[in-house]
């Protein structure tokens, strides 16, 4: 089977990853197997194991407004994508799958192992400042060698291009939710 890393920087079980994992659970084994990797400390590592699927750790640092994070996103991403690019040699891996287009990793480690990428589009342009939002989806359209949107308002937000198809998120087979007691509006 073709081996493929799916790089994930959620630290809790989204809607996303659930949906990823769904999803990957419908493919026969013998066609693919699927190596995670979450940031250190994600909540989605023991779900994940418990699936039954090996999974790695790396420290992520996300863009954010924080100065000390700015000052460390470039040199962390070179970094980890050198581990990733051991990891790729060592387990065997030919796609890198990234989820969704914030996630740089993917592009950087394509650039210094030449894999295939594919990246996941999630999230609407409108969760981003739009510049970076633009910046992302050109970088990414520019190396990923497929991306995938999970609804056509998704792909139609990105710059026109031939190398996005739809495929849906499937619906949760259960939702767990805690409970909840209604109160009433209006008390006497």
């Amino acid at each position: 089977p073709i081996k493929i890393l799916l790089i994930d920087n959620s630290l809790d079980q989204t809607g996303a990853s659930k949906a990823l994992l769904q999803t990957i659970e419908a493919i026969p084994p013998e066609r693919f197997e699927f190596i995670f990797l979450f940031p250190e400390n994600s909540k989605c590592v023991d779900i994940v194991r418990s699936n039954g699927y090996q999974v790695y750790e790396l420290g992520f640092i996300e863009i954010s407004k924080r100065i000390k994070d700015l000052l460390l996103y470039f040199p962390r991403l070179y970094s980890n994508a050198r581990k990733i690019r051991k990891l790729v040699r060592q387990q065997g891996i030919g796609i890198v799958h990234v989820n969704d287009l914030y996630n740089m990793t993917g592009i950087v480690t394509k650039r210094i192992t030449g894999l295939k990428l594919v990246t996941h589009v999630r999230r609407m342009p409108e969760s981003f400042p739009s510049s970076i939002y633009k910046i992302w989806a050109r970088m990414h359209l520019k190396h990923a060698d497929h991306v995938v949107a999970v609804s056509e308002a998704n792909k139609n937000a990105l710059p026109p291009n031939n190398k996005t198809s739809v495929v849906y998120d499937p619906l949760p087979e259960e939702e767990k939710l805690s409970k909840y007691t209604a109160r009433p509006l209006l008390q006497k």
